[in-house]
């Protein structure tokens, strides 16, 4: 059965579930890690929003999206940098979804099973899944992008297009 679970119904929750508990331990390791140097500016921008000093938290940094999430996360999370660090995990948690779906359509269920673990273990995955930095919002989104484009190349559905078209704006 174990030589089965790359081509079951049940790899991409599983493999969701690998992703989820290995950034989340590694989480849960380095959550006395310094901050990196663009999350300073992120929560700074996120503190100014939060405050309602949006010309400020522009003055800070320009584009606004990342910042905005962390300061409207940071409601739920009192504390700034991990409320940044979440948004990060789940990012890339979450990246696993499209990817598997992308790599699903494009090959088979076997690839898209050891293509989302290889990704899964990639360092930059691991150590971007708990920075504050942009790219793993970027990178979710992206991907959901290049899914739903390629989606609409399957399908010739305009929804597929829109899809693709929205998440392309938002990454």
């Amino acid at each position: 059965e174990l030589a089965q679970m790359p081509e079951s119904s049940r790899a991409l929750p599983l493999v969701l579930m690998f992703s989820a508990m290995l950034m989340g331990a590694l989480c849960w390791v380095r959550l006395e890690a310094d901050l990196n140097f663009d999350g300073e500016i992120y929560i700074s921008a996120a503190r100014k929003y939060a405050a309602g000093m949006y010309r400020e938290g522009l003055a800070i940094y320009p584009m606004p999206l990342y910042p905005y999430l962390i300061s409207l996360i940071h409601r739920v999370i009192p504390n700034w940098i991990l409320a940044g660090r979440l948004i990060s995990f789940f990012s890339m948690t979450l990246t696993v979804i499209p990817l598997y779906l992308l790599s699903k359509d494009l090959f088979d269920r076997r690839a898209a099973f050891w293509g989302c673990i290889a990704f899964t273990l990639l360092p930059d995955t691991l150590l971007h899944s708990n920075s504050v930095m942009r790219d793993p919002p970027f990178f979710l989104f992206a991907m959901c992008a290049v899914y739903f484009a390629q989606k609409a190349l399957q399908t010739k559905r305009l929804i597929h297009l829109l899809g693709s078209a929205l998440f392309a704006w938002v990454s």
